[in-house]
């Protein structure tokens, strides 16, 4: 507990900075398997405290990441003969790209190993423009729904002409994207000016006050506190959400804190340093670009459709898989209806990132956004996982197709397949391999079994073409 009581309040002091790091002996090994050479390891309760403060600082152990399972030690006892790595240097998960070697050394005068930290310093990039999101919480100003709906029946006679429903569509999409924008900036730079204005005024209430202490001047200023609270609140507010904290309790955090979490998250989604197929450091961001659609250009290639893809379907043709009946199949068809699609809008959640018969354009289209997987070198790109955010009217397609087909799934998918059926959990899969199916009666009949796990690495590249 010693460890946790001497940190958190130390780091808790320049939490709104976005760059953190600790060097210490903790006097204990993270990983029981990795750090240590003895054969019987008791975990410290101080290896807990450790964790939860990686967690709430994030933190990670950049030795360890950029050796991953490499077994080095910096601490030795002769009899009995002990080896462990107990000098643990934690950094900011955003320092990572700027750390270029990172080495365990003899020490002089001292019995524990040196970790040394070589830093090679990155030039922020220049951004480009974003993507834009809609804002949600417009859908709360009444203003803006009564303008937007009177401006809807304008776009409509306006695109009268437009005989293609699809690219009436996106025509309408593009409108109400270009006024919201505009109405945003506009609510944003009233929004700044009552802030000042309300600011300006309390300041001159402050001093009102001191002069002449009232009951009334005091009342004035002290309703001009609540207005000003107010606003600053919703700022905050913003803030929280742009910084994708998982939670908020009003009053905890100030709004540095905020703005540091957002300028955190942008960091994370630049990848400013990288290394190609040969192993050598790119930093120029073309560079950098050129790289990464070479590697998913040939991830995402089809190498193997002309010789075995019509083998496969040939084989999965003749499995004899079950079918589903009339009646269910009549289920599962016929064009999306309006009350499905409204269902299916109403269980979508509010301050989610979007993406930019047949699609229209802006429904085909999606924006690929590479996410960091947690501890691992940022500098290899097998480490990233590149997401699609898709447009909504592909969400609320692709959900009301996937509602349709959960009610028949359980018809046609044998019950030892535990996941991804509505009623089904995979702890099911758990219990049956364990105590009381699998195991038990191989056990009492005197069977001989092996058991074996598959993971197939980059599954969905592989398949995704059928």
């Amino acid at each position: 507990m010693r460890i946790k009581e001497n940190l958190e309040p130390n780091l808790s002091r320049v939490y709104h900075f976005h760059t953190r790091s600790v060097k210490r002996c903790f006097n204990a090994h993270l990983d029981p398997e990795l750090d240590s050479a003895v054969q019987k390891t008791i975990r410290k309760d101080s290896v807990k405290n450790i964790i939860d403060i990686k967690l709430a600082f994030d933190l990670v152990d950049i030795w360890r990441i950029r050796d991953t399972d490499k077994k080095q030690y910096t601490r030795r006892q002769k009899r009995p003969l002990i080896q462990r790595r107990l000098v643990h240097w934690l950094i900011s998960d955003c320092l990572l790209d700027i750390i270029e070697h990172t080495d365990i050394i003899p020490s002089i005068k001292s019995d524990h190993s040196a970790i040394t930290l070589q830093i090679n310093s990155i030039e922020d990039q220049v951004r480009g423009p974003s993507h834009w999101s809609f804002n949600s919480s417009l859908l709360n100003d009444e203003n803006y729904v009564e303008l937007i709906t009177a401006k809807y029946g304008e776009w409509i006679q306006e695109f009268a002409d437009v005989q293609d429903k699809r690219l009436l569509r996106d025509l309408i999409k593009y409108k109400i994207r270009q006024f919201t924008i505009s109405y945003s900036k506009d609510k944003t730079k009233e929004r700044r000016n009552k802030f000042q204005d309300v600011e300006n005024k309390s300041k001159e209430n402050e001093k009102l006050c001191a002069e002449n202490p009232t009951e009334e001047n005091i009342e004035a200023l002290e309703e001009l506190k609540i207005e000003y609270n107010s606003l600053y609140d919703y700022f905050i507010q913003g803030n929280t959400i742009r910084s994708r904290a998982n939670w908020y309790e009003k009053g905890e955090k100030n709004n540095k804190y905020f703005l540091s979490l957002e300028k955190n998250s942008k960091m994370k989604t630049c990848i400013r340093r990288l290394a190609d197929k040969n192993g050598k450091e790119i930093t120029n961001s073309k560079a950098i670009m050129a790289e990464l659609k070479g590697f998913y250009q040939d991830l995402y290639d089809n190498k193997d459709k002309d010789t075995c893809v019509d083998g496969i379907r040939s084989y999965i043709r003749n499995l004899g898989t079950p079918q589903l009946s009339e009646k269910l199949q009549r289920q599962c068809e016929g064009s999306l209806t309006y009350a499905e699609c409204l269902n299916v809008r109403d269980t979508l959640k509010n301050n989610k990132s979007p993406g930019n018969g047949k699609l229209s354009n802006s429904q085909r289209q999606g924006i690929i956004r590479l996410i960091e997987k947690k501890d691992k070198d940022e500098r290899f790109v097998e480490t990233w996982r590149p997401i699609s955010l898709l447009n909504v009217d592909d969400k609320i397609g692709s959900k009301t197709l996937a509602t349709r087909l959960e009610k028949v799934l359980p018809e046609i998918i044998h019950e030892n397949q535990c996941a991804y059926v509505k009623g089904r959990t995979i702890f099911d899969a758990v219990r049956s391999i364990g105590d009381r199916s699998i195991m038990e009666y191989t056990k009492l009949s005197n069977i001989p079994g092996l058991m074996t796990t598959f993971d197939f690495k980059k599954a969905f590249p592989k398949l995704w073409y059928f």
